[in-house]
């Protein structure tokens, strides 16, 4: 699960930002 979500990261820099903005 941590690998995948580094590699979903990886591959959306953005995408991850926005998650982890919306979740804060």
């Amino acid at each position: 699960m941590k690998l995948n979500r580094a590699i979903k990261i990886r591959l959306y820099p953005n995408q991850a930002q926005e998650k982890m903005l919306n979740k804060t």
